[in-house]
């Protein structure tokens, strides 16, 4: 399958629903980490939505972004 990272990056407001956009994204940008984004909205049991997107790193960016030092822990 390949080197892949998921991510899930948390929001406030769902800026890209309310300017009529998915949310769904997918770039062979060489100079962006990102692969594919998708709208992973939730509501929870209070019937409130957490704004989301699920994000995947991918091939080489996935490398790259892996071995920076300045993102270790």
């Amino acid at each position: 399958m390949g080197s892949y990272i998921k991510v899930i990056i948390l929001y406030k407001k769902a800026y890209w629903r309310e300017k009529g956009f998915s949310g769904e994204m997918i770039t062979d940008c060489k100079d962006s980490p990102l692969l594919t984004a998708y709208d992973d909205c939730k509501t929870n049991e209070k019937g409130e939505v957490q704004p989301a997107l699920l994000v995947f790193l991918g091939g080489n960016m996935h490398r790259y972004w892996k071995q920076r030092e300045d993102l270790k822990q």
